[in-house]
């Protein structure tokens, strides 16, 4: 405002999934909206948070709870930034776009298993070929769904876990590592319930496994992981909302109690089946 920006100017954001928010945000609100470009720089960002529309900022120790659906007007990939970031970036990008390629059902994950080990190693081929079959896979779940009324919810899948391990370690935990940790709670449960069976359980947590590296989740009580689940914008006041595995591409919402047996499953998981 001070420097006589006008609503017929447009910002420019050049950055990671925070920029992205952050300008996001301030494009969606400054004058009821003004157009926006977006250059994202990290792998998390090029191939996962670019498109989709939403913009979310975090309110206090709630994560993600400020936002709106604002999409830029232009993006603009360059996966030549990526030569810029590290090993814990690309883990961290990369366990993010896995949950699109187990979404995707079983073709998809099988391009993703040959793939990643390269892309870990930073090869810029296997980073753009994940990169592009990734957002091709979110674009269609936005086309059907745009503002997350229905289908678009399964791209949730890992999240609401993953987001708890985020509030709970104070965000010292990457986005990505503590999504690949939340879906493999999310197929824990899902085992646990009957909908997967232990092979296939096992087939994912590996690949899981070789994403999170070093990057465990210790020293906690269950009652805090509790605590910072219910805090997910994504509940009801009847319970907590989960997407759990029915196999690959075959994903389902499920609304679960936080007395009940989801307690006894994540006791039994934080015991014995952490990474």
């Amino acid at each position: 405002m001070d420097q006589g920006f006008r609503r017929n100017e447009r910002l420019i954001a050049v950055g990671g999934g925070i920029t992205q928010d952050i300008v996001g945000f301030l494009a969606s609100v400054t004058y009821r909206g003004v157009d926006w470009i977006f250059v994202p720089t990290t792998l998390l960002s090029q191939g996962d948070s670019c498109i989709g529309s939403k913009t979310s900022i975090n309110f206090g120790e709630f994560k993600n709870q400020m936002g709106t659906f604002y999409p830029p007007k232009e993006i603009v990939i360059d996966t030549r930034f990526l030569n810029t970031i590290g090993e814990r970036e690309r883990r961290s990008g990369i366990g993010e776009m896995l949950h699109y390629f187990l979404l995707g059902g079983s073709d998809t994950y099988s391009t993703f298993k040959r793939l990643h080990g390269s892309a870990l190693k930073g090869d810029e081929q296997a980073l753009r070929d994940i990169i592009v079959r990734s957002l091709e896979i979110k674009k269609s779940f936005i086309e059907k769904d745009e503002f997350e009324n229905g289908t678009r919810k399964l791209l949730n899948y890992g999240h609401t876990f993953g987001h708890a391990i985020e509030t709970m370690t104070a965000f010292s935990i990457p986005h990505g590592i503590a999504v690949a940790h939340g879906m493999n709670i999310s197929n824990f449960v899902s085992h646990k319930l009957g909908m997967i069976d232990e092979a296939h359980y096992n087939e994912v947590k590996g690949i899981i496994k070789n994403i999170a590296g070093t990057e465990q989740i210790r020293g906690f009580s269950l009652d805090t992981y509790i605590s910072a689940l219910k805090k997910d914008k994504k509940n009801t006041q009847r319970g907590i909302n989960v997407v759990l595995s029915s196999g690959f591409g075959e994903m389902s919402l499920k609304e679960m109690s936080a007395n009940g047996i989801l307690v006894e499953i994540l006791q039994e998981y934080f015991e014995r089946e952490n990474l």
